[in-house]
């Protein structure tokens, strides 16, 4: 374990001489920063909007009868699985990138110093990883939710040819109907 007292100073290094160190934290320049927001921005804006999509694919692949139920479980999985162990479970992946612990009493506390390099890996990293899978998790579910029938389209389809064929049923009764007529018609004339 390091002690505090020893990391918190900045040795400042001189061309020439040997330099100089001063108490406090070196400044870490940050000059790709507006790059680094841009493609967050970017980024979280179309992890987002793979949400409404899965929304309807959701609402849609029940029976109109079963959705309450379907968000109801839903929400209590995303609740159990995901909102309660995240933080947890992020929280000790970023503790792992602690220097410096806080101890009174030989209790050990809250982290007083990170490792830069390491915490940075691991606040990008493993969120990185998890969307990835997520989005394997999308391809998949894009490649099969064509066999479902989102809009209703198979089913006005079928309504629509039950209806075209009970239009033709009609219609060939009728043209039938008719033939029969115009037969009968000559012959009752031509007895006469």
């Amino acid at each position: 374990m390091i002690n505090i007292n020893d990391v918190n100073f900045c040795i400042h290094q001189k061309t020439h001489d040997y330099g100089y160190a001063t108490r406090g934290y070196c400044p870490e320049p940050c000059t790709a920063f507006t790059y680094y927001l841009l493609v967050q921005i970017i980024v979280k804006t179309i992890a987002s909007t793979g949400r409404v999509g899965s929304s309807v694919v959701h609402l849609r692949s029940v029976a109109d009868e079963d959705k309450a139920l379907a968000l109801g479980t839903l929400t209590v999985f995303i609740s159990l699985f995901g909102f309660i162990p995240a933080p947890i479970i992020m929280g000790a992946i970023i503790d792992s990138a602690c220097l410096v612990w806080d101890e009174t009493c030989g209790v050990t506390g809250n982290c007083w110093l990170y490792d830069s390099d390491k915490f940075r890996v691991i606040v990008h990293l493993v969120p990185g990883i998890l969307i990835l899978v997520s989005v394997i998790g999308d391809i998949v579910m894009f490649k099969y939710s064509r066999r479902l029938d989102l809009y209703g389209e198979k089913e006005d389809d079928i309504e629509l040819n039950k209806t075209d064929v009970k239009e033709k049923k009609d219609n060939s009764t009728k043209q039938t109907s008719q033939l029969q007529c115009e037969e009968i018609k000559p012959l009752k004339s031509g007895q006469s």
